[in-house]
């Protein structure tokens, strides 16, 4: 079989030889192609490809026509070279064999057929999984995904192993594989196998396979590793439900990177100090903390564990194991932090501060993430407490009092509340930070301005006042404050005579008793009534409040009609 390519010019044919190039064209199966020339007036060119073969009518007339298109064909390539190799792949493509001819003809007969059967499939799969429970968008999404030929015998397996509608669907949308027979089989294998061996039930064990982001096969493929890793946690009392479902996805991740061993981490948690961290197995207290860190018992490494509670037992003199307990349940982090940050956070305290190691101690019981805070950055709330006018004894003291100051965010936090009390007047901080350190922390617009307003505006009282007692800041306005002041008014003291260390301070038997000098009945009754003042008033701002979002929303309606003119 030959192939030739048959070029014929509009302008110097005939109508009747066009249609009849066109029409060769079209019946042996390659259409015309277009080719623009430089001077489009002279007719547009039609290419086609004629198959030449031994039963060919008139073979002097196929032969001349193969000698002009050849001919043709070398002028446009010589001016059009990227034109030509598209030309020659259109050529190429266009020379099949008869027979791979009819092959492709046969096989596009059958696929009407194999698209039919395709279809049936996809339907019946999709019926199949709505009717074990799996929604329809999901079903038909994973039916048309699937090329599963065992998925009937894949979801007898799962219902044989009593997994829930839900955790199929969800493992199917991560996992197209599990309708294979194989992999059903694997998983149901499996599920009964670690539910045998723990508290949890198989439904318990299912929803844990879909929702993690983990491969499924990375389940089964340390099957026996994490059947022993149960049977220890059940030996520690580690094994309800609850822990479980928080545990087995760390040990899991665990086993998956090679790392962290199971029994080794519950030693050094249940061993005294200053070898473990001297909880006592099947606890309350090792419970709550592996319900709060899970990963400790997937500790890359116990050994720098145990470093750092060393560390704490000998050098910070907190060898008492219920201080270790409390230190690593307030903040397990300390177990994977860098010793040497401990130490140069231990020395900058102990040296620029003048704290000692048993103040360090206490410092660290109280807060336990004071060692693991960036020293650049306790460093920089040292000097700035420094410009605000502390000392390097009322460091000390401020330190030991409040350790959470060291990690003060000096923009957020303190500048606000500097800028506040001298807005007011009130230009020594460091005296207030002495009397009260965590002021600095507080939030102005709920613990400070309200109180200093309240003094200034209801009470008419001198504002510098809040320097004999700075922990004013610290009472509630509501429920101390206001009630007692405002009860003193009604009785007749006079603003003068209050001093409020002597007015807040006191509880309500002896604020009656020796300030006030009343029963505790009256001033209990003048509370309720208080409250229902305040409660009022409250609910009017609640409705102003609401009639003004109206007014706003109906606003620009009102105003978009038309205007009429007076």
């Amino acid at each position: 079989m030959f192939v030739a390519p048959l070029v014929v010019h509009s302008d110097r044919r005939t109508p009747q030889w066009r249609l009849h190039c066109v029409a060769t064209a079209r019946c042996q199966g390659a259409p015309p192609v277009r080719i623009d020339r430089k001077r489009p007036r002279l007719g547009q060119t039609l290419l086609c490809a004629e198959r030449q073969t031994h039963r060919h009518d008139d073979g002097n007339k196929s032969e001349g026509h193969l000698k002009s298109a050849v001919s043709l064909f070398e002028r446009i390539a010589q001016r059009f070279e990227g034109f030509a190799r598209k030309l020659q792949q259109r050529l190429s493509r266009a020379s099949t064999p008869a027979d791979d001819a009819s092959s492709v003809v046969s096989e596009g007969a059958r696929k009407p057929q194999d698209a039919q059967v395709d279809s049936n499939l996809t339907l019946t799969l999709t019926s199949a999984l709505c009717a074990y429970g799996v929604p329809e968008e999901t079903a038909a999404k994973v039916a048309v995904q699937s090329s599963s030929s065992t998925w009937h015998r894949a979801l007898q397996c799962f219902a044989a192993g009593d997994c829930s509608s839900a955790s199929l669907a969800t493992m199917l949308e991560k996992n197209i594989e599990c309708l294979e027979e194989k992999v059903a089989a694997q998983l149901v294998d499996f599920v009964r196998q670690v539910a045998a061996a723990s508290s949890l039930e198989t439904s318990d064990w299912w929803s844990l396979l879909a929702d993690t982001s983990m491969p499924l096969t990375t389940w089964f493929s340390f099957r026996n590793e994490l059947v022993e890793r149960l049977q220890q946690l059940a030996q520690y009392g580690l094994d309800s439900p609850e822990l479980l479902r928080m545990i087995v996805p760390e040990q899991l991740q665990s086993l998956l990177h090679g790392r962290g061993r199971l029994e080794q981490a519950l030693v050094f948690l249940t061993t005294e100090p200053p070898n473990g961290c001297g909880f006592e197995p099947d606890s309350d207290g090792l419970k709550r903390l592996v319900t709060r860190a899970p990963w400790l018992l997937a500790l890359d490494s116990v050994d720098v564990a145990r470093t750092i509670v060393q560390y704490l037992t000998q050098d910070l003199c907190l060898g008492y194991a219920p201080y270790i307990r409390q230190i690593v349940y307030a903040y397990p982090e300390m177990l994977r932090t860098d010793v040497t940050h401990i130490r140069a956070i231990h020395e900058y305290l102990r040296e620029r501060c003048q704290l000692s190691t048993k103040h360090i101690g206490a410092m660290v019981r109280s807060y336990p993430r004071c060692l693991a805070l960036p020293l650049a950055r306790i460093e920089r709330v040292t000097g700035y407490l420094h410009c605000l006018g502390l000392c390097r004894d009322d460091l000390t003291k401020v330190y030991r009092a409040f350790p959470a100051l060291l990690a003060l965010d000096i923009e957020r936090d303190a500048e606000p509340v500097v800028s506040l009390f001298r807005e007011y007047g009130l230009t020594d901080i460091a005296g207030l930070v002495r009397g009260l350190p965590p002021l600095l922390l507080y939030d102005i617009e709920q613990d400070i301005r309200p109180k200093l307003k309240f003094l200034q505006s209801v009470m008419n009282m001198d504002i510098q006042s809040v320097f004999e007692f700075p922990a004013f800041f610290s009472y509630s306005l509501r429920d101390r404050i206001a009630p007692r002041l405002l009860y003193l008014r009604r009785l007749g003291f006079t603003a003068a005579r209050l001093r409020l260390s002597i007015v807040i301070a006191p509880s309500d038997t002896d604020f009656c008793r020796r300030v006030a000098r009343t029963s505790q009945k009256e001033f209990l009754k003048f509370k309720e009534e208080f409250d229902q003042l305040i409660a009022s008033r409250m609910q009017q701002v609640a409705v102003k409040s609401a009639d003004a979002q109206r007014m706003d929303v109906d606003r620009p309606q009102a105003t978009t009609g038309p205007t009429h003119e007076r």
